[in-house]
């Protein structure tokens, strides 16, 4: 897509575009770090910056702002307007993870891959909406035609999507049904010493062994300094009515 992009700014049609900011980009820039009485320290990077509508409303504001993009032609736009600006190709920025305190991308890379690898691993990653353009045909000739997702795609992004969605899962540190007769054969507490009613658990009296028919072993240090309620002797599970 390098090419298109070089191809679409070098025009003199697309010179006007793109005056505006992003409405999004703008409401959240300035509800989280709006009220900031150092907005100069505040590091700001817009990836596919492309004429710099965003990061003139970030220097207008006080933010220190820097774009990247594949085109040279807007890259070089961007510089003559006073804006930090330098040509990258997104797989390879040349920033530290630490570099910057907001990242932003106004539909650059949603507009850069047609493969749908990028938005389905993007689930894995937390997004819950993946926009991409669809066209009927790729080479109608339309604005956005070339970087489009035809009818077949869009059905492969939607189930792989969805497939890595599910594949998430849920945490559940509980117990599945599927384990309930294997408990016994866990680990639990038993008594390794005979003890009398009211004698003091320490833990020379206590040892986590198998089968799991005594209290798990995660309550050990629970029960130590704890007394016995009755007689005990050696081989007894550790059971609640026994403290």
């Amino acid at each position: 897509m390098r090419n298109d992009w070089e191809e679409v700014y070098s025009a003199d049609t697309f010179r006007d575009k793109n005056e505006y900011p992003s409405e999004e980009i703008v409401s959240f820039i300035m509800r989280n770090y709006g009220a900031s009485e150092h907005k100069e320290v505040i590091n700001v990077l817009d990836m596919g910056c492309g004429w710099g509508n965003n990061l003139k409303f970030l220097k207008d504001k006080g933010f220190c702002g820097v774009g990247v993009d594949i085109s040279k032609t807007a890259i070089q736009y961007c510089k003559s307007s006073g804006y930090t600006a330098s040509v990258c190709d997104f797989s390879k920025l040349p920033f530290s993870d630490s570099s910057f305190d907001i990242v932003f991308d106004r539909q650059a890379i949603q507009h850069n891959t047609i493969e749908n690898i990028s938005a389905i691993s993007s689930v894995v990653l937390g997004a819950s909406i993946i926009e991409k353009h669809v066209t009927l045909d790729r080479n109608g000739g339309g604005p956005d035609d070339s970087f489009s997702l035809e009818s077949g795609e869009l059905k492969e992004l939607c189930l792989g999507a969805k497939t890595a969605w599910e594949a998430l899962g849920q945490v559940d540190y509980g117990r599945k049904s599927s384990e309930q007769d294997n408990v016994k054969f866990r680990r639990s507490l038993y008594f390794v010493r005979d003890m009398k009613a009211g004698e003091i658990i320490t833990k020379d009296h206590i040892k986590s062994i198998r089968p799991g028919y005594g209290l798990s072993p995660k309550y050990a240090k629970k029960i130590l300094g704890k007394s016995v309620s009755s007689y005990v002797k050696r081989g007894d599970p550790v059971k609640i009515k026994n403290l």
